[in-house]
Protein backbone atom coordinates (compact mmCIF):
# COMPACT_ATOMS: atom_id res chain seq x y z
CA UNK A 1 0.00 0.00 0.00
CA UNK A 2 1.43 3.30 -1.07
CA UNK A 3 1.69 6.39 1.08
CA UNK A 4 -0.88 8.30 -1.00
CA UNK A 5 -3.36 5.48 -0.67
CA UNK A 6 -2.74 5.32 3.11
CA UNK A 7 -3.28 9.04 3.50
CA UNK A 8 -6.43 8.83 1.41
CA UNK A 9 -7.72 6.04 3.63
CA UNK A 10 -6.90 8.01 6.79
CA UNK A 11 -9.06 10.88 5.47
CA UNK A 12 -12.10 8.59 5.51
CA UNK A 13 -14.34 9.34 8.59
CA UNK A 14 -15.31 5.73 9.20
CA UNK A 15 -11.68 4.61 9.21
CA UNK A 16 -10.68 7.45 11.61
CA UNK A 17 -13.56 6.47 13.97
CA UNK A 18 -12.35 2.83 13.95
CA UNK A 19 -8.80 3.98 14.76
CA UNK A 20 -10.07 6.06 17.74
CA UNK A 21 -12.07 3.08 19.07
CA UNK A 22 -8.95 0.89 18.78
CA UNK A 23 -6.94 3.49 20.72
CA UNK A 24 -9.62 3.76 23.45
CA UNK A 25 -9.84 -0.05 23.76
CA UNK A 26 -6.08 -0.20 24.20
CA UNK A 27 -6.18 2.60 26.82
CA UNK A 28 -8.87 0.76 28.78
CA UNK A 29 -6.71 -2.37 28.65
CA UNK A 30 -3.76 -0.41 30.12
CA UNK A 31 -5.90 1.24 32.80
CA UNK A 32 -6.93 -2.21 34.15
CA UNK A 33 -3.35 -3.50 34.28
CA UNK A 34 -1.47 -3.54 37.60
CA UNK A 35 0.53 -0.30 38.20
CA UNK A 36 3.57 -2.17 39.48
CA UNK A 37 4.81 -3.18 35.91
CA UNK A 38 8.29 -1.76 35.31
CA UNK A 39 11.55 -2.39 33.37
CA UNK A 40 11.41 -5.27 30.88
CA UNK A 41 7.79 -6.07 31.71
CA UNK A 42 6.78 -2.52 30.82
CA UNK A 43 8.68 -2.68 27.50
CA UNK A 44 7.14 -6.06 26.72
CA UNK A 45 3.70 -4.71 27.45
CA UNK A 46 4.28 -1.69 25.22
CA UNK A 47 5.57 -3.94 22.42
CA UNK A 48 2.55 -6.20 22.74
CA UNK A 49 0.30 -3.19 22.69
CA UNK A 50 2.06 -1.85 19.65
CA UNK A 51 1.74 -5.19 17.87
CA UNK A 52 -1.93 -5.42 18.78
CA UNK A 53 -2.68 -1.93 17.53
CA UNK A 54 -0.70 -2.56 14.35
CA UNK A 55 -2.74 -5.69 13.71
CA UNK A 56 -5.98 -3.91 14.29
CA UNK A 57 -4.99 -1.05 11.98
CA UNK A 58 -4.02 -3.50 9.33
CA UNK A 59 -7.40 -5.17 9.70
CA UNK A 60 -9.19 -1.83 9.41
CA UNK A 61 -7.20 -0.75 6.37
CA UNK A 62 -7.87 -4.10 4.69
CA UNK A 63 -4.26 -5.10 4.73
CA UNK A 64 -3.80 -8.89 5.19
CA UNK A 65 -0.42 -10.28 5.81
CA UNK A 66 -0.95 -13.24 3.47
CA UNK A 67 -2.20 -10.90 0.72
CA UNK A 68 0.71 -8.60 1.25
CA UNK A 69 3.06 -11.56 0.95
CA UNK A 70 1.47 -12.57 -2.36
CA UNK A 71 1.64 -9.01 -3.64
CA UNK A 72 5.33 -8.89 -2.79
CA UNK A 73 5.85 -12.06 -4.84
CA UNK A 74 3.88 -10.91 -7.92
CA UNK A 75 4.66 -7.12 -8.09
CA UNK A 76 7.87 -5.20 -7.56
CA UNK A 77 8.72 -7.05 -4.39
CA UNK A 78 11.71 -4.97 -3.50
CA UNK A 79 10.31 -1.48 -4.00
CA UNK A 80 6.88 -2.20 -2.48
CA UNK A 81 8.44 -3.86 0.58
CA UNK A 82 10.60 -0.81 1.24
CA UNK A 83 7.65 1.56 0.78
CA UNK A 84 5.41 -0.54 3.00
CA UNK A 85 8.10 -0.90 5.66
CA UNK A 86 8.65 2.85 5.68
CA UNK A 87 4.98 3.55 6.09
CA UNK A 88 4.72 1.02 8.93
CA UNK A 89 7.75 2.57 10.57
CA UNK A 90 6.05 5.97 10.50
CA UNK A 91 2.88 4.47 11.96
CA UNK A 92 4.89 2.67 14.65
CA UNK A 93 6.64 5.89 15.59
CA UNK A 94 3.33 7.68 15.81
CA UNK A 95 1.81 4.81 17.79
CA UNK A 96 4.80 4.73 20.13
CA UNK A 97 4.42 8.43 20.79
CA UNK A 98 0.68 7.95 21.34
CA UNK A 99 1.41 5.13 23.81
CA UNK A 100 3.94 7.28 25.68
CA UNK A 101 1.41 10.12 25.83
CA UNK A 102 -1.19 7.67 27.02
CA UNK A 103 1.16 6.35 29.76
CA UNK A 104 1.89 9.91 30.89
CA UNK A 105 -1.83 10.61 30.98
CA UNK A 106 -2.41 7.40 32.96
CA UNK A 107 0.35 8.36 35.47
CA UNK A 108 -1.11 11.83 35.81
CA UNK A 109 -4.53 10.29 36.39
CA UNK A 110 -3.04 8.06 39.09
CA UNK A 111 -1.29 11.02 40.70
CA UNK A 112 -4.52 12.98 40.54
CA UNK A 113 -6.37 10.03 42.07
CA UNK A 114 -3.78 9.77 44.88
CA UNK A 115 -4.07 13.50 45.47
CA UNK A 116 -7.87 13.17 45.47
CA UNK A 117 -7.56 10.39 48.09
CA UNK A 118 -5.36 12.70 50.18
CA UNK A 119 -7.90 15.48 49.78
CA UNK A 120 -10.63 13.04 50.77
CA UNK A 121 -8.71 12.13 53.96
CA UNK A 122 -8.30 15.84 54.75
CA UNK A 123 -11.99 16.39 54.10
CA UNK A 124 -12.85 13.44 56.35
CA UNK A 125 -10.59 14.81 59.11
CA UNK A 126 -12.10 18.25 58.76
CA UNK A 127 -15.57 16.75 58.82
CA UNK A 128 -14.68 14.86 62.01
CA UNK A 129 -13.40 18.06 63.59
CA UNK A 130 -16.50 19.89 62.48
CA UNK A 131 -18.62 17.17 64.07
CA UNK A 132 -16.66 17.50 67.32
CA UNK A 133 -17.04 21.27 67.26
CA UNK A 134 -20.73 20.88 66.53
CA UNK A 135 -21.02 18.47 69.46
CA UNK A 136 -19.25 20.92 71.74
CA UNK A 137 -21.46 23.73 70.49
CA UNK A 138 -24.53 21.58 71.15
CA UNK A 139 -23.31 20.88 74.69
CA UNK A 140 -22.66 24.58 75.27
CA UNK A 141 -26.10 25.44 73.91
CA UNK A 142 -27.66 22.96 76.34
CA UNK A 143 -25.66 24.44 79.21
CA UNK A 144 -26.71 27.92 78.18
CA UNK A 145 -30.32 26.81 78.08
CA UNK A 146 -29.95 25.23 81.54
CA UNK A 147 -28.30 28.40 82.86
CA UNK A 148 -31.03 30.54 81.31
CA UNK A 149 -33.65 28.33 82.95
CA UNK A 150 -31.93 28.89 86.30
CA UNK A 151 -31.49 32.64 85.77
CA UNK A 152 -35.17 33.51 85.90
CA UNK A 153 -35.86 31.79 89.27
CA UNK A 154 -32.70 33.37 90.66
CA UNK A 155 -33.79 36.78 89.43
CA UNK A 156 -37.18 36.25 91.06
CA UNK A 157 -35.45 35.24 94.30
CA UNK A 158 -33.19 38.29 94.11
CA UNK A 159 -36.19 40.54 93.56
CA UNK A 160 -37.96 38.97 96.53
CA UNK A 161 -34.87 39.40 98.71
CA UNK A 162 -34.48 43.00 97.59
CA UNK A 163 -38.15 43.64 98.39
CA UNK A 164 -37.69 41.99 101.81
CA UNK A 165 -34.56 44.06 102.38
CA UNK A 166 -36.42 47.25 101.54
CA UNK A 167 -39.23 46.25 103.90
CA UNK A 168 -36.76 45.47 106.69
CA UNK A 169 -34.93 48.74 106.13
CA UNK A 170 -38.20 50.60 106.33
CA UNK A 171 -39.08 48.78 109.57
CA UNK A 172 -35.60 49.42 110.99
CA UNK A 173 -35.81 53.09 110.07
CA UNK A 174 -39.25 53.29 111.64
CA UNK A 175 -38.05 51.57 114.82
CA UNK A 176 -34.99 53.80 114.98
CA UNK A 177 -37.17 56.88 114.63
CA UNK A 178 -39.54 55.57 117.29
CA UNK A 179 -36.63 54.72 119.55
CA UNK A 180 -35.08 58.14 119.04
CA UNK A 181 -38.45 59.72 119.77
CA UNK A 182 -38.93 57.59 122.89
CA UNK A 183 -35.37 58.31 124.03
CA UNK A 184 -35.87 62.02 123.59
CA UNK A 185 -39.12 61.78 125.49
CA UNK A 186 -37.50 59.69 128.22
CA UNK A 187 -34.56 62.07 128.48
CA UNK A 188 -36.95 64.97 128.83
CA UNK A 189 -38.97 63.18 131.50
CA UNK A 190 -35.76 62.18 133.28
CA UNK A 191 -34.59 65.78 133.32
CA UNK A 192 -37.96 66.94 134.67
CA UNK A 193 -37.96 64.19 137.31
CA UNK A 194 -34.35 64.93 138.15
CA UNK A 195 -35.26 68.57 138.72
CA UNK A 196 -38.25 67.55 140.81
CA UNK A 197 -36.11 65.17 142.85
CA UNK A 198 -33.50 67.85 143.29
CA UNK A 199 -36.06 70.31 144.56
CA UNK A 200 -37.85 67.74 146.73
CA UNK A 201 -34.71 65.97 147.91
CA UNK A 202 -32.33 68.88 148.39
CA UNK A 203 -30.49 67.04 151.20
CA UNK A 204 -30.37 63.94 149.06
CA UNK A 205 -28.79 65.86 146.18
CA UNK A 206 -26.19 67.26 148.54
CA UNK A 207 -25.34 63.78 149.80
CA UNK A 208 -25.33 62.42 146.19
CA UNK A 209 -22.64 64.95 145.30
CA UNK A 210 -20.77 64.03 148.48
CA UNK A 211 -20.92 60.34 147.53
CA UNK A 212 -19.07 61.13 144.27
CA UNK A 213 -16.01 62.07 146.36
CA UNK A 214 -15.91 58.77 148.27
CA UNK A 215 -12.97 56.41 147.59
CA UNK A 216 -13.42 54.39 144.37
CA UNK A 217 -12.93 51.10 146.25
CA UNK A 218 -15.81 51.93 148.58
CA UNK A 219 -18.10 52.85 145.67
CA UNK A 220 -17.20 49.55 144.03
CA UNK A 221 -18.15 47.72 147.28
CA UNK A 222 -21.48 49.61 147.33
CA UNK A 223 -22.31 48.96 143.64
CA UNK A 224 -25.00 46.56 144.79
CA UNK A 225 -26.75 49.40 146.65
CA UNK A 226 -26.21 52.29 144.26
CA UNK A 227 -26.25 50.53 140.89
CA UNK A 228 -25.46 53.70 138.92
CA UNK A 229 -23.09 55.90 140.84
CA UNK A 230 -23.63 58.87 138.52
CA UNK A 231 -27.46 58.69 138.70
CA UNK A 232 -29.26 60.67 141.39
CA UNK A 233 -32.40 58.60 140.92
CA UNK A 234 -30.39 55.40 141.46
CA UNK A 235 -28.90 56.97 144.59
CA UNK A 236 -32.32 57.78 146.07
CA UNK A 237 -33.96 54.50 145.09
CA UNK A 238 -31.01 52.41 146.28
CA UNK A 239 -30.83 54.22 149.61
CA UNK A 240 -34.56 53.70 150.23
CA UNK A 241 -34.22 49.87 150.26
CA UNK A 242 -34.29 48.17 153.68
CA UNK A 243 -31.35 45.93 152.81
CA UNK A 244 -29.21 48.97 151.99
CA UNK A 245 -28.99 49.92 155.69
CA UNK A 246 -27.03 46.83 156.68
CA UNK A 247 -24.71 47.09 153.65
CA UNK A 248 -23.96 50.77 154.39
CA UNK A 249 -23.34 50.10 158.13
CA UNK A 250 -20.94 47.21 157.33
CA UNK A 251 -18.85 49.39 154.97
CA UNK A 252 -18.90 52.10 157.65
CA UNK A 253 -17.49 49.66 160.19
CA UNK A 254 -14.64 48.70 157.84
CA UNK A 255 -13.77 52.39 157.36
CA UNK A 256 -13.68 52.86 161.16
CA UNK A 257 -11.43 49.83 161.57
CA UNK A 258 -9.05 51.02 158.80
CA UNK A 259 -8.99 54.57 160.15
CA UNK A 260 -10.69 56.12 157.07
CA UNK A 261 -12.43 58.76 159.16
CA UNK A 262 -13.20 61.13 156.27
CA UNK A 263 -15.02 58.47 154.23
CA UNK A 264 -16.68 57.18 157.43
CA UNK A 265 -18.19 60.61 158.17
CA UNK A 266 -19.56 60.87 154.59
CA UNK A 267 -21.05 57.39 154.73
CA UNK A 268 -22.63 58.01 158.18
CA UNK A 269 -24.51 61.02 156.81
CA UNK A 270 -25.66 58.88 153.83
CA UNK A 271 -26.67 56.07 156.28
CA UNK A 272 -28.83 58.40 158.38
CA UNK A 273 -30.47 59.80 155.21
CA UNK A 274 -31.16 56.28 153.89
CA UNK A 275 -32.72 55.33 157.25
CA UNK A 276 -35.13 58.28 156.96
CA UNK A 277 -35.99 57.24 153.36
CA UNK A 278 -36.76 53.69 154.48
CA UNK A 279 -38.96 54.93 157.32
CA UNK A 280 -40.70 57.36 154.94
CA UNK A 281 -41.72 54.42 152.75
CA UNK A 282 -43.46 52.71 155.70
CA UNK A 283 -46.78 53.54 157.35
CA UNK A 284 -44.94 53.57 160.67
CA UNK A 285 -41.26 54.21 161.35
CA UNK A 286 -39.46 50.90 161.68
CA UNK A 287 -35.78 51.71 162.19
CA UNK A 288 -33.83 53.97 164.58
CA UNK A 289 -30.27 54.64 165.62
CA UNK A 290 -29.42 53.23 169.07
CA UNK A 291 -29.32 55.98 171.69
CA UNK A 292 -25.90 56.10 173.39
CA UNK A 293 -23.56 58.58 175.02
CA UNK A 294 -20.26 58.58 176.87
CA UNK A 295 -20.53 57.55 180.50
CA UNK A 296 -23.23 54.95 179.85
CA UNK A 297 -22.58 51.54 181.39
CA UNK A 298 -21.48 48.90 178.88
CA UNK A 299 -24.38 46.63 177.86
CA UNK A 300 -23.41 43.55 175.80
CA UNK A 301 -26.91 43.46 174.29
CA UNK A 302 -26.45 46.92 172.79
CA UNK A 303 -22.69 47.41 172.65
CA UNK A 304 -19.65 45.72 171.17
CA UNK A 305 -16.05 46.34 172.36
CA UNK A 306 -13.82 48.29 170.09
CA UNK A 307 -10.01 48.56 170.05
CA UNK A 308 -8.30 48.99 173.47
CA UNK A 309 -11.58 48.35 175.30
CA UNK A 310 -12.08 46.69 178.69
CA UNK A 311 -14.62 43.92 179.26
CA UNK A 312 -16.64 45.90 181.84
CA UNK A 313 -17.09 49.49 182.88
CA UNK A 314 -18.41 52.64 181.43
CA UNK A 315 -18.25 53.87 177.84
CA UNK A 316 -15.48 56.38 177.27
CA UNK A 317 -15.77 56.68 173.46
CA UNK A 318 -18.29 55.76 170.71
CA UNK A 319 -16.71 54.55 167.48
CA UNK A 320 -19.91 53.73 165.57
CA UNK A 321 -23.55 53.81 166.65
CA UNK A 322 -25.72 50.80 165.90
CA UNK A 323 -29.39 50.62 164.87
CA UNK A 324 -32.45 48.48 165.58
CA UNK A 325 -35.97 47.71 164.46
CA UNK A 326 -38.11 50.05 166.52
CA UNK A 327 -41.22 48.01 165.82
CA UNK A 328 -40.03 44.79 167.48
CA UNK A 329 -36.98 46.14 169.32
CA UNK A 330 -34.54 43.79 167.56
CA UNK A 331 -30.99 45.16 167.47
CA UNK A 332 -29.71 44.79 163.91
CA UNK A 333 -26.20 46.20 164.49
CA UNK A 334 -24.65 46.88 167.95
CA UNK A 335 -22.82 50.12 168.67
CA UNK A 336 -19.01 49.89 168.61
CA UNK A 337 -17.59 51.51 171.79
CA UNK A 338 -14.50 51.78 173.94
CA UNK A 339 -14.94 50.79 177.59
CA UNK A 340 -12.64 52.44 180.17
Amino acid sequence: MHKDELLQLLQDREIRRNIREISREDEDTFSHEKPAIAGKNQSLSNAQSEKSITGKLASVLGVKRDKADKTEQTTGPHIDAISHESELQVLKTQLKQAIEDKNIAIQRAKDAEAQADSFQLDITDLQSRCNKVEGMAQTLRKRCETAENKVEPLQNTIQQLEASERTLKEKVTKLQNERASEKAKWDQERIVLQNQLTQRFARGWELFETYQTVDADIKQRLSGVFTKEDSFMSFICGGAQTGSLEALWDILYECVQKGKENDAEKLWDIFEYSLRLVNASKLQARYEVLPIQEGDRFDSDLHSEGPDSKAQGRIVDVYLRGFRNSYNGKVIRKSIVQVG
